[in-house]
């Protein structure tokens, strides 16, 4: 025994060289398991911090509605749930022209506050009666700057009327009850106050129960735990947004994805020492000839297997733990956030037996394979068809590379099988990141590309009259706030704004309302009501407006000439629209007449505190416009998307886009002076909340100017998106590193096992060139089959996007708006269909696969050459 030891001991030194390839293969394909997985659970509990952090630390909400008795409400008592804070809400805030506003006042205990991570950009909380702290979106929409210690009017409509009160405001929220989930019949407040200050403007009309799942159990399955308290009869809400916002999506998608990628590392391994022991037969072969018996090529297998392949699989399972611990330090000292990094031992026993799992398989085939009637000749395995097919071949085919290359296939199925899996397994995984990545992309582009950090927009009011027919002394009158092109923004408002630091571009906008376009047929005049948009020709939105539509019949020098208008036509999709759309719109090439509206009044200044219910004619005075712009229609869009249609509004059936040129011909016309109403206000790094955000809403606030920010919105978007492309891109570049390392030992072992049939066929005859296309057509073939992986990850993509959105309906039951059919629907397939249309990328998917096939095909070739060289072939 001692001699066969050092028999053995010997032979490992003499095959230092090919135990050096299978032990980086090894380590590879380890590092490869251990890292990808470890990395996952990393930007899983990373993602996790910063739901809690948006999103609240609280798993349950429960309603107790004081004014409705058929809600019922009950304490939650569970030895998992960990805390327990209340939030109470009271009416809705009134603006200032006394309606309705979406604001809500209400008070939050310290209990929410501190799991809620309820932050504020400067200032406190209140602590007494007359205090109040609110969100930056509530102050716009009420008409307030972000100033703290203004005085902020409260006014809430009641039984009795309108009850106001004032509060001083002490602060400013980093918004929290738009962005936590709740049922939308109970929304949370928007202005904080406290108990008492919360009675001054009534009683709460409803308090919102939150509870915190405790650390220990945040791995458990959160919904399933949630759906043992969800009941009907009770105003429940399961925190889905911080729960089920994982990485992959779900944790579902997660845990399958884990899987995969646990699978596509044993596929790895298997194949690597699959064909280790495969080739090593003719060796045991040799040593059983020289009387070896089967015990000791057992050993012999095993003694190999350990020595080559355990040491470094272990190695390769311990470092990343510890490169993960010291980045999740890193990361949380520099974000402020709690240390993250957690070790899962079942995950770890999990990928350790999965390596040890693939490499004792392997050793067990090898050792079936080692029995007598096996240990003959390295033919065995093919069986009499496959030796009658390669005859047939041989005899019929004069190109020998062929031969070669289908020889090869019938010697080595499994790993050839393998080898295929593997590839296309990995190609799958990294499609689904790389369509992650442009999911995020593409949902802060649709952010991006309609919102920007401030829109301000100055309206003022006019009166409508409506005459009865045949009645001329019967007729009605309604206000309401219209754009004027000739009434908006002061030059000092937008000479104060230029200069602020932090502004990157200012998009501005002139809108009306005041004017209409009437064009004559053969039977008589026609007239319609849109709303007209006169902007710059290199606006965001013209730019948009031609991505999307292309606009090919437009004369584009015309249009910015002021020659030509886009009229868009939404048809019967708007509600409450002022003017119905027409049988016979005018149609492109006709020319129209731009004129001013009749029956538009305006009251004097003295007077427009004065009730208009019921106007007096005394009082009204017409506004007349006398101007006459005649313009053609350049291009007409019907039934625009979703977006052209929230930008407009829905109390319109017709939009215009033009140019300032037109403008200024219109105003001309009209002998009056332009002045811009709509400001779209983009910021760049350099800004911040106290020398640029809170200077805009002072600014807009002194000029009477309404404005809404979604500068919060826009933050917590980029933010999301620089997120998702961190994990699923350090995830792509690991897994594609790796494998293309993989791929690469892969092909230097199977050279290296034939280098002795290399060297034959290059003794036979075969030239450089012949046997350099034998290489490629070898390696592209292998390559190819990752082609298959493209059908397959859309098949997935195509199942995580219907059980999202079946759950959605499940939940919710809302009709989704879907552009491929142009309306509103609850029909799954089309909202998933939309879904791979927005959220996908075909023409990069397949230009990502193709430039990876071509990569495969060259490291195979080169991997080929390289040894050939080595081992002076050529």
């Amino acid at each position: 025994m001692t001699i066969f030891l050092k028999l053995v001991l010997k032979g490992l030194k003499r095959r230092k060289r090919e135990m050096r390839y299978v032990s980086a293969v090894t380590f590879l394909s380890a590092l490869f398991i251990s890292s990808v997985i470890l990395f996952q659970n990393i930007m899983d509990n990373y993602l996790m911090e910063t739901n809690y952090q948006n999103y609240g630390d609280w798993i349950l909400s429960s309603v107790e509605d004081f004014q409705e008795s058929g809600v019922l409400f009950s304490e939650l008592r569970h030895p998992y749930l960990a805390a327990s804070g209340v939030c109470q809400t009271g009416g809705e805030l009134l603006d200032r022209q006394n309606e309705p506003s979406g604001v809500n006042l209400g008070t939050l205990d310290a209990a929410v506050r501190n799991f809620g991570n309820i932050s504020l950009y400067e200032g406190r909380f209140p602590k007494s009666p007359d205090e109040i702290a609110m969100d930056l979106s509530s102050l716009s929409t009420l008409g307030y700057s972000y100033e703290l210690g203004q005085t902020i009017r409260v006014a809430v409509q009641n039984e009795k009327g309108i009850h106001e009160t004032t509060f001083r405001l002490t602060g400013t929220i980093k918004s929290f009850a738009e962005s936590w989930k709740h049922l939308s019949r109970y929304p949370l407040p928007n202005g904080i106050v406290t108990e008492k200050g919360l009675q001054k403007t009534g009683t709460p009309l409803y308090s919102t129960h939150f509870y915190q799942l405790d650390k220990l159990y945040e791995n458990l399955d959160t919904e399933e735990f949630a759906s043992a308290f969800l009941k009907q009869s009770q105003a429940l809400v399961y925190n889905s947004y911080t729960y089920e916002n994982r990485v992959w999506g779900s944790r579902d998608m997660f845990q399958a994805a884990k899987f995969i990628l646990l699978l596509t590392g044993i596929l790895s391994i298997g194949y690597l020492m699959m064909s280790y022991v495969t080739q090593r037969k003719k060796w045991y072969y040799r040593l059983r000839c020289t009387g070896a018996d089967r015990l000791q090529i057992r050993i012999m297998t095993l003694t190999e297997t350990i020595y080559g392949t355990f040491p470094y699989a272990f190695l390769a399972m311990i470092l990343p733990y510890l490169a993960g611990a010291a980045i999740c330090c890193a990361v949380s000292a520099g974000s402020r956030l709690p240390y993250f990094f957690e070790f899962h031992p079942a995950d770890f026993l999990s990928q350790l037996g999965a390596v040890l799992g693939a490499i004792l398989f392997a050793v067990l085939c090898a050792c079936l394979a080692s029995r007598d009637k096996h240990l003959e000749r390295n033919r065995a395995e093919i069986t009499k068809r496959q030796i009658k097919r390669l005859r047939k071949d041989s005899r019929t085919a004069k190109n020998t590379a062929r031969i070669f290359l289908r020889r090869q296939r019938k010697l080595h199925p499994f790993q050839k099988t393998a080898s295929i899996l593997f590839s296309a397994t990995t190609c799958l995984i990294l499609i689904l990141c790389l369509n992650k990545i442009y999911q995020a992309s593409q949902k802060y582009a649709e952010l991006a590309n309609n919102a920007s950090d401030f829109h301000a927009s100055y309206r003022k009011t006019l009166i409508e009259r409506t005459d009865f027919a045949n009645d001329p002394y019967s007729w009605s009158a309604a206000s309401s706030y219209m754009y004027d092109m000739y009434d908006g923004m002061s030059k000092q408002a937008e000479e104060e704004i230029q200069p602020l630091i932090g502004i990157r571009r200012i998009d501005r906008q002139i809108w009306d309302e005041t004017h209409c376009l009437q064009w004559r047929t053969k039977n008589d005049n026609k007239t319609l009501t849109p709303l007209f948009c006169y902007q710059d020709t290199d606006s965001k939105t013209l730019k948009k407006l031609e991505k999307e539509y292309n606009l090919p019949e437009l004369d584009k020098a015309a249009f910015q000439n002021g020659e030509q208008i886009i009229l868009l036509a939404f048809g019967q999709e708007a509600s409450a629209i002022i003017e119905k759309p027409i049988e016979t719109p005018p149609h492109i090439g006709d020319t129209v007449e731009i004129v001013g509206r009749e029956s538009l009044f305006y009251l004097p200044e003295e007077n427009t505190s004065s009730s208009l219910q019921a106007p007096d004619l005394t009082e009204m005075k017409e506004y007349a416009l006398s101007g006459l712009t005649p313009v053609t229609i350049g291009a007409v869009i019907e039934n625009p998307s979703f977006e052209w249609k929230a930008l407009f509004g829905y109390n319109f059936a017709y939009g215009v886009i033009a140019s300032r040129e037109l403008a200024a011909r219109v105003a001309n016309a009209d002998s009056k002076t332009l002045q811009n109403n709509r400001l779209f206000i983009d910021l760049n790094k350099n800004q911040s909340f106290e020398s640029t955000q809170k200077r805009l809403a002072s600014i807009f606030q002194k000029n009477n100017i309404e404005y809404v920010s979604y500068t919060e919105e826009l933050r917590e978007t980029w933010n999301s998106y620089i997120r998702q492309a961190c994990i699923y891109g350090i995830v792509f570049c690991t897994i594609l590193f790796i494998f293309l390392l993989l791929e690469l030992r892969f092909h230097q072992i199977q050279h290296q096992y034939r280098e002795r049939k290399y060297l034959l066929l290059k003794q036979l005859g075969m030239e450089d060139t012949m046997f350099r296309h034998m290489l490629i057509k070898e390696s592209l073939g292998q390559s190819l089959w990752i082609l298959i992986s493209i059908p397959c990850s859309y098949a997935v993509m195509a199942g995580i996007f219907y059980l999202k959105n079946k759950k959605l309906w499940n939940t919710a039951g809302l009709c989704q708006w879907s552009e491929s059919l142009g309306d509103y629907t609850s029909d799954l397939y089309w909202l998933t269909l939309d879904n791979l249309y927005s959220y996908t990328s075909l023409s990069y998917t397949i230009i990502f696969v193709i430039l990876l096939a071509f990569i495969l095909t060259l490291a195979g070739w080169k991997s080929a050459e390289t040894h050939k060289k080595r081992e002076e072939i050529l």
